[in-house]
This record gives C-alpha cells, sequence and structure tokens, in this order.
C-alpha cells in the first residue's frame, strides 16, 4: 500500500541517575538505546543500496543519531545535501547513509563522534565503574 514509508522506531536513553546507575544493565541502557529502522523492498531494491545488502551489512555496526539522520535526509530528499558532500570529499564526513553506505566494522566511538561517557566499546571506556558513587549518593 505505502511502498515508500520508512519506519522509526526509538527508545530513551533510560534512567539518568540515582542508584539506578549503579546498575551494569542500567549503564548499558543508557549508552545504547535501541533502535530500529523499517524499510520497504521498494526503498532497498534500487542499484543504489546494493538490493539491500548495505543496509544488511550496516545491521550490527556503530551507529548513530547522525547516521539516522543523513538516512533518513536521503529518502526524503533523494539525494546528497552540498554540506555533505563536500564534508565526504574532504573526508571530515560526521555520518553515513545506512542505505547506500557501508559502516566501516571497526568504527569507533570517536570516529562516529560518540562522547567518551556514552562510549559503548569496552576497549575504548576509559572507566568501568559507574559514574556516581555510593558514597556521592547519600547526603553529608
Amino acid at each position: 500500500k505505502h511502498p515508500r514509508t520508512v519506519i522509526v522506531l526509538r527508545s530513551d536513553h533510560g534512567l539518568q541517575g540515582g542508584l539506578a546507575k549503579l546498575d551494569y544493565s542500567t549503564q548499558i541502557e543508557h549508552a545504547t538505546p535501541w533502535n530500529s529502522l523499517v524499510v520497504p523492498e521498494a526503498l532497498l531494491s534500487s542499484r543504489r543500496t546494493g538490493g539491500g545488502d548495505i543496509f544488511r551489512h550496516n545491521a550490527d555496526k556503530l551507529v548513530t543519531g547522525y547516521d539516522l539522520h543523513r538516512t533518513l535526509q536521503h529518502i526524503i530528499t533523494g539525494e546528497q545535501g552540498e554540506k555533505e558532500l563536500a564534508e565526504e570529499a574532504e573526508g571530515r564526513g560526521k555520518a553515513y547513509d545506512l542505505l547506500t553506505q557501508r559502516v566501516p566494522k571497526g568504527r569507533t566511538c570517536h570516529q562516529a563522534r560518540v562522547p567518551d561517557v556514552l562510549c559503548p566499546c569496552m576497549d575504548e571506556r576509559k572507566e568501568m565503574a559507574p559514574r556516581n558513587y555510593v558514597g556521592e549518593l547519600f547526603p553529608k
């Protein structure tokens, strides 16, 4: 019925403070909010998308809101903006179009411009302990 309808599902970052931040699962939820993009076959079947191969390749990569924004921008307008083309030509591009560009397997939080405190990559984390220490949670 609607061959160009794209569905975007996203969650928030979870709880932002209090004792819950001591829980490991809360720290992971905070660093990796859930995202899902449902794209119709009509958009995936074009030559530019590699028949959907590029989109499937990007399914388990480190992607950001910048990537989602760029992807939706390209779906809506059907083209890249001049600013994005200039940044890409200079190797300064912030984001990938998830339908037409392959996100590198080893993309780092630094490359994706993810702040250190939200980086889900274990090898890039500076500290593994929660940001709130038990002593900080109680009044003195």
